[in-house]
């Protein structure tokens, strides 16, 4: 049993980036691959097991773990062997036992309902993923392109030199006396459908822009207060300073932070409003969020839960993952993400309930076929539209 306890701490921690070099050599002995970055591959972006109205029952869940495997990647074009670990039962077992939200995500990520190809889809020509690209509005309305994989220089306002990185971030640094600088010019930065972008303040904070959004700043911040404005998605790191609240303003809702982790989800004209703490402490609407929390506001009123932060921000990492959310929500974000519009045709689709985790970074047919695996939904892509039916 202590072996047991220690092989799943070991693959916990593996998930959140917390494993010694020596813990990582003993769980890729278990699982038979020599990559830790294969491994996570394989884990996160490879396999996608959506199941249908709410959470699976323990049957199914046996059913899932007892075919928990080791797998090894042929080629980019294929996907990878199935070879079930009938030797090593008794983890599986255990794992059912213990029916831990951990492994029964993990067995969803890497559980293939059948060794067969994905199902073809229906479609004019398939789209790429979003890339990193937006647009800097500054104070006097002149407009920049931002791309990635440029270093370049873009202006200079009221003391602050802003430049762009191969990486695709946006970075301002005062270049003068920090005590001259006016909060008056605002600057924006604006994503397109299919677009992503990276920002740091002047003041060090650090923001990720998801697709189709926008954030508001003052090129400098002054006063008792440092305020910015957003519309769409954006993750958070603030720069502590605890002399001036950094203030969020969005539609119907204010996130006022100290320093802290934050992911704040403003889409749909803000008819909903979702708020994810990772780590430290916000105020939301005069609510105190502690980490691990999420509010959401909707119709004026606003609800807290505990959630798995690692959904809320998996975008920002390079995913799509899904925790029993309503397949209309899913289907907004890849949308969002591909540029294309979506239609159901029948109306009940919207509701139904899907988990897994798929790539963001492949094209949107292999997204569409790791959804269609539930032989409960089938789509098909004219022109910029994807069309969902039973």
């Amino acid at each position: 049993m202590e072996d047991q306890n220690k092989l799943k701490r070991i693959y916990s921690n593996f998930l959140k980036n917390q494993c010694s070099e020596t813990e990582i050599s003993e769980l890729l002995t278990y699982f038979d691959v020599a990559d830790e970055f294969l491994l996570k591959d394989l884990i996160y972006a490879e396999l996608l097991v959506p199941f249908e109205e709410g959470s699976p029952t323990v049957e199914e869940e046996i059913k899932l773990l007892q075919i928990f495997k080791s797998v090894k990647r042929i080629n980019q074009q294929t996907l990878p062997k199935i070879v079930p670990l009938y030797k090593r039962i008794w983890f599986l077992r255990l794992a059912a036992a213990c029916l831990t939200l951990m492994v029964l995500t993990v067995s969803l990520f890497i559980y293939l309902r059948s060794k067969q190809d994905l199902p073809s889809l229906s479609m004019e020509k398939d789209v790429d993923p979003g890339t990193n690209k937006a647009v800097l509005t500054l104070a006097n309305g002149k407009q920049i392109s931002l791309a990635d994989g440029v270093n370049d220089s873009l202006a200079e306002q009221n003391g602050v030199k802003i430049t762009t990185t191969a990486a695709g971030q946006l970075v301002y640094t005062f270049i003068g006396d920090q005590g001259k600088h006016s909060e008056m010019e605002q600057n924006q930065i604006t994503t397109p459908r299919g677009g992503q972008y990276q920002l740091q303040l002047v003041d060090g904070t650090k923001i990720w822009l998801n697709a189709a959004s926008s954030v508001k700043f003052p090129v400098s911040f002054q006063g008792s207060t440092r305020n910015v404005e957003l519309q769409g998605e954006a993750y958070f790191e603030v720069a502590k300073d605890k002399a001036h609240p950094f203030i969020v303003k969005s539609i119907h809702q204010e996130v006022e932070v100290l320093g802290t982790h934050f992911n704040l989800k403003v889409y749909e004209n803000g008819l909903r409003t979702s708020t994810t703490l990772l780590e430290g402490s916000v105020k939301v609407n005069q609510v105190i969020l502690k980490p691990g929390e999420e509010s959401t506001l909707t119709a004026g009123r606003i609800d807290v839960k505990n959630v798995d932060t690692d959904n809320a921000v998996s975008w920002k990492n390079g995913f799509f993952n899904f925790d029993n959310e309503p397949l209309e929500q899913i289907m907004n974000d890849i949308g969002r993400w591909y540029d294309l519009d979506v239609k159901f045709k029948d109306e009940e689709l919207k509701k139904k309930m899907f988990s897994g985790s798929i790539s963001k970074y492949v094209k949107v047919s292999h997204v569409l076929s790791k959804l269609s695996l539930t032989r409960s939904v089938r789509f098909e892509i004219q022109g910029n539209t994807i069309i969902l039916m039973k």
